[in-house]
C-alpha cells in the first residue's frame, strides 16, 4: 500500500512568486489559499496492508510550490 505525505517547512525565499490568479483584470486571492509561502517535502510511503509497518520511504520533490491549495486540504492529495 502506498501513502503520499507532505511535510510544511520554513519560509519559501523571498524571491518565490506562485502563480497569479486573475478574474477578468483583477488579481484573485481567496481567503482560504494557503501553503505557497513555505517550503514543502513531498513523500512517498510504501506501507506493508497488514501489518502497517513502513516497508520504505521516498522524498519525491522539496522545495517550493507552483500554486495555493486550500487550508482544508494538503498538497499531498491534490490530483495531478
Amino acid at each position: 500500500m502506498f501513502l503520499t505525505a507532505d511535510l510544511e517547512s520554513g519560509a519559501a525565499p523571498a524571491e518565490h512568486k506562485p502563480a497569479v490568479h486573475m478574474t477578468g483584470k483583477k488579481e484573485f486571492t481567496h481567503p482560504d489559499w494557503t501553503g505557497s509561502d513555505k517550503l514543502h517535502a513531498f513523500r512517498v510511503l510504501c506501507l506493508d496492508s497488514e501489518t502497517g509497518a513502513v516497508q520504505w520511504e521516498r522524498t519525491a520533490y522539496e522545495g517550493t510550490v507552483y500554486d495555493h491549495r486550500s487550508r482544508r486540504g494538503s498538497y499531498a492529495a491534490q490530483p495531478r
